[in-house]
């Protein structure tokens, strides 16, 4: 049976496309939960210029970030805590920290954006990583100090 996604299907297809599918499948799953129609030539315009709408608003939300990135990439983070002799930290920098310190310096930024495999535990420079958006990324560097040097 051959159906129009009207939204996008995992494993099947992306909105506006004509699929060929189980009746059951169509039946149970696809039209009950309105992912899919049955096509028409109307059916098949109105979800084009919806699909093509979507899409123009990712590309300006894209710009947007690349903007965004282009301020952050001059940005430093630093962030001074207590530290034993060795440099090692009596806590540690984690994402949020990061993401407070961007966001009081006029960055918004999110803690969910800040890519960190593990939190920071040492006295040092980092690279940190900020996503965006899926398709823009951008390196911040981490000073992390000893508190009272400078």
């Amino acid at each position: 049976m051959e159906l129009l996604l009207l939204q996008n299907v995992p494993g099947l297809g992306k909105a506006g496309e004509i699929v060929t599918v189980s009746r059951g499948y169509a039946r149970n799953f696809l039209l009950p939960k309105r992912l899919a129609e049955v096509p028409s030539e109307q059916a098949i315009r109105v979800v084009r210029a919806k699909t093509a709408r979507i899409e123009a608003e990712l590309e300006k939300e894209k710009a947007a970030r690349m903007e965004q990135a282009k301020g952050l990439a001059s940005v430093t983070v630093e962030i001074a805590m207590k530290a034993g002799e060795g440099g090692q930290l009596y806590g540690s920098v984690g994402a949020k920290q990061i993401a407070e310190y961007l966001s009081h310096r006029g960055h918004a930024v999110d803690e969910k954006q800040v890519r960190l495999d593990e939190h920071l535990k040492a006295v040092g420079e980092f690279d940190v990583n900020i996503l965006l958006h899926p398709e823009v990324q951008v390196p911040v560097k981490v000073v992390i100090t000893a508190e009272g040097e400078k």
